[in-house]
C-alpha cells in the first residue's frame, strides 16, 4: 500500500473574525475535497490537549463561506456548511468563515482521505492541537485590545453566565465556582475585567472562588459577608483596586494573603474579620492607599509585619486586632502611626520606632498585652491618649526623648510592668503629668 500523499488544511487567525480553511498538496489536483468543521460546545478539561477532553461538540452548520485561490487571492465561489459542517473546496484553494472570536473548533477530513492531515499553520501553535490523524482542534482567538470589558453584576450572578469559550451556561451564585475569563452576552463577547459592587453580597452558598487574571478590580462590598467561602482566596494578578469592605467578615476563607504586585488601592475594611487568613501579611509598594480597618481582626496572620513607606497613605485602625502579629517593621521615612494602627494586636512583642516617627496616635498600640520590646525614637513629639494602654507587658523603665511636647491622657495607663517613665526634658515642661497614673505605682522621672 502506497503511502497517502501528504497534505495542510490550517486556520488562519490573523483576521479579526475570519477563519481560513485551506487544501495543501504537494502536487496539483482537480479533486473536491470536503472539510467537516464542528463547534466545540462543551469540554471536560481545559487546556484540551485529547479528543477524550471534548463532552461535545456539533456541526457547524449553515454558516456562509467564499472560496479563495491561494495564489491569486480571487473568488472562486460561495457557499453555506451543510448539515454536518461540510466545506468543498479544491487544492489550492482556501475557504473564509466569519466565526465568534475565542471559541473551540475541530477541524477534520470527511470520509477516506487520500492524505494526511499534519498540521494547522498561520495561527500560532498554542492555538492548534492535533488529535488525531485527520482531526485538529483550533481556538479562535480575538486579538488582544479588541474586545470590550465588563463588570460581573449580582444579576449575572444570580442568573449565570455563558462561557465563551464552551457556549455553556455558568453557575455563579453557589459552590465553588470559577469566573469565566470571557463570557457571551447578548451574541457578544466580553472579557471579564471586574467584580461590581456587591455582585455576591451576603451570598452564604459559595464554597471556593477562582479569579481569571483579567480581573483588575474587585467592587465595594462584592464578597461581603460570604460566610461560606472556606477555601484559599488567591486574587487575580492584574488586580489594581479591591474596593470597601470587598472581603469583609468571610470568616472562614483561608489561605496565606498573596497581594500583587499590580494592586494600588486596598478600600477601607476591605478583608476586615477575615480571621482565617493566615501567614504573614506583605503588602507591595506598589500599594498607594489603605483604607481605615483594611485589615482589621484578621487574626490568623502571623510573624514579622512590615509596614509600607510613605509613599502609601493609610487610614486608622489598619492593622487592628491582628492577634497572630508578633513584630512590626517600620520604614525609615514614616513619620506618624495613625490612630488605633495596632490596637489590641494581642501578639505584638516589638516594636523599634525610628527617629523619624514624630506622632503616635490615639490609642495605636492600646491593648498590645504582651509588648515587652519598645523602642522610641529620637524625636518623638506627641503620643496621644491611651496610646500604650493595657501594655502589660512593659516592664520597668521607659525613656522618652527631650523632642516630647504632648503626652495624651491615660497615655500608658494600666501598665502594670511600668515602674518608671524617664523624661528628657526639664520637670513639668510637657502638660498633664502624670497622665492619669496611679499615684505610688509609676514614678516620673525628669531631667535635672
Amino acid at each position: 500500500m502506497t503511502e497517502p500523499e501528504r497534505a495542510i488544511a490550517f486556520v488562519n487567525g490573523n483576521c479579526d473574525a475570519a477563519m481560513d480553511i485551506e487544501k495543501k498538496m504537494d502536487g496539483a489536483s482537480d479533486e473536491i475535497f470536503v472539510m467537516n468543521l464542528k463547534q466545540v460546545i462543551s469540554i471536560r478539561k481545559n487546556p484540551v490537549t485529547k479528543p477524550e477532553d471534548i463532552a461535545a461538540e456539533r456541526a457547524a452548520a449553515g454558516i456562509p463561506y467564499r472560496i479563495y485561490d491561494r495564489k491569486s487571492g480571487k473568488v472562486e465561489g460561495e457557499g453555506i456548511t451543510g448539515a454536518e459542517g461540510e466545506i468543498q473546496m479544491k487544492a489550492g484553494q482556501y475557504a473564509r468563515l466569519e466565526v465568534p472570536g475565542d471559541t473551540l473548533w475541530t477541524v477534520s477530513e470527511q470520509g477516506e482521505a487520500s492524505y494526511v492531515l499534519r498540521k494547522l499553520s498561520g495561527t500560532s501553535e498554542k492555538n492548534t492541537v492535533k488529535l488525531g490523524r485527520n482531526r485538529m482542534l483550533i481556538r479562535r482567538e480575538i486579538p488582544e485590545g479588541q474586545i470590550e470589558e465588563i463588570i460581573l453584576t449580582q444579576t449575572m450572578v444570580n442568573q449565570g453566565v455563558v462561557d465563551a469559550s464552551t457556549r455553556q451556561k455558568v453557575k455563579l451564585n453557589s459552590g465553588d465556582i470559577v469566573i469565566p475569563k470571557m463570557i457571551l452576552k447578548d451574541g457578544k463577547v466580553y472579557v471579564v475585567a471586574g467584580i461590581g459592587e456587591k455582585a455576591f453580597y451576603r451570598n452564604k452558598s459559595i464554597t471556593g472562588i477562582t479569579f481569571p487574571d483579567t480581573i483588575k478590580t474587585i467592587g465595594d462590598d462584592a464578597f461581603y459577608l460570604c460566610r461560606g467561602l472556606e477555601s484559599d482566596l488567591v486574587l487575580p494578578k492584574a488586580l489594581k483596586s479591591v474596593g470597601n469592605r470587598a472581603f469583609m467578615e468571610c470568616n472562614y476563607m483561608t489561605g496565606e494573603l498573596e497581594i500583587p504586585e499590580s494592586v494600588v488601592t486596598i478600600g477601607e475594611s476591605a478583608f476586615s474579620g477575615c480571621r482565617s487568613l493566615m501567614g504573614e501579611l506583605k503588602i507591595p509598594e506598589t500599594v498607594k492607599e489603605i483604607g481605615s480597618d483594611a485589615f482589621g481582626a484578621c487574626m490568623g496572620f502571623t510573624g514579622t509585619l512590615a509596614m509600607p513607606g510613605s509613599g502609601t497613605v493609610m487610614g486608622e485602625r489598619v492593622f487592628n486586632n491582628c492577634h497572630g502579629i508578633t513584630e512590626v517593621v517600620i520604614p525609615e521615612d514614616i513619620t506618624r502611626i495613625e490612630t488605633r494602627t495596632f490596637f489590641a494586636c494581642k501578639g505584638l512583642k516589638k516594636v523599634w520606632l525610628t527617629d523619624q516617627i514624630t506622632s503616635i496616635g490615639d490609642y495605636a498600640f492600646a491593648s498590645c498585652e504582651v509588648l515587652e520590646d519598645l523602642k522610641i525614637g529620637n524625636h518623638l513629639e506627641t503620643i496621644g491618649g491611651r496610646a500604650f494602654h493595657s501594655c502589660y507587658g512593659l516592664k520597668g523603665q521607659l525613656n522618652l526623648p527631650s523632642s516630647i511636647q504632648t503626652i495624651g491622657e491615660s497615655a500608658f495607663y494600666d501598665c502594670t510592668g511600668l515602674t518608671t517613665i524617664y523624661i528628657d526634658r526639664p520637670k513639668d515642661s510637657v502638660e498633664g503629668s502624670p497622665w492619669n497614673f496611679p499615684k505610688g505605682k509609676v514614678g516620673i522621672l525628669w531631667k535635672e
